[in-house]
């Protein structure tokens, strides 16, 4: 199976099918009442020009007011739950199975977003080398959560943070996934150096 749009994508994680995600609350209220400390402000599209970052739960309704001066209604806002920057994490990754059997591009940042991190820092590995590094970053139990991923959808990239020592998401775990995609389309060239022809096959095969 595949997963080729970030419709779906939403679908199937908001499903709880895609191992552990953040905490999404749909209003203000529910967000405070959940007891999470820190929530980052999304809109209903991708590159949604109001998202706000790290925002504290005690000011989270007067941050809402301010984008909805600008003409956003909060209806189409959610409030995801988000760790303190200053959290440690010890991964922030993109992996695949592919004919290296796995390719894991990494960064170990504890400032950079994930998609930061990769971009300036993005170390790949290969095969043997991905998996140790799974194995030394990741724990056993949230490995095994990303091969779960891999059992249903093979082909597919999945982005995640590990917060060792932490307790987050749906299922209360280290690791988080953010997004589980086989539309890798331009990203697959800059990271893996695929042709196009493999492309097309990856996302229409």
């Amino acid at each position: 199976m595949k997963i080729k749009s970030k419709r779906e994508f939403k679908r199937l994680s908001r499903s709880n099918l895609l191992g552990n995600r953040f905490r999404t609350y749909s209003t203000v209220e529910a967000a405070v009442a959940s007891g999470v400390d820190m929530f980052y402000i999304r809109g209903p599209v991708a590159q949604w020009p109001h998202m706000v970052t790290w925002v504290p739960a005690v000011h989270l309704e007067s941050i809402v007011q301010g984008i909805e001066a600008k003409g956003p209604y909060r209806r189409d806002m959610e409030f995801v739950e988000v760790p303190h920057p200053s959290c440690y994490r010890s991964i922030n990754a993109e992996a695949t199975r592919d004919d290296h059997w796995l390719t894991l591009t990494y960064g170990t940042s504890l400032s950079l977003s994930l998609r930061e991190d990769i971009d300036v820092n993005g170390v790949t590995a290969r095969g043997l080398e991905a998996w140790q590094v799974l194995q030394r970053r990741v724990p056993p139990e949230d490995v095994e959560m990303l091969c779960e991923i891999w059992g249903m959808y093979p082909n597919s990239v999945i982005e995640f943070s590990t917060y060792l020592g932490q307790h987050l998401g749906i299922m209360r775990r280290s690791t988080v996934i953010w997004e589980c995609r086989d539309y890798i389309m331009l990203i697959g060239v800059a990271l893996y150096g695929w042709k196009i022809s493999t492309l097309i096959e990856k996302v229409l095969g």
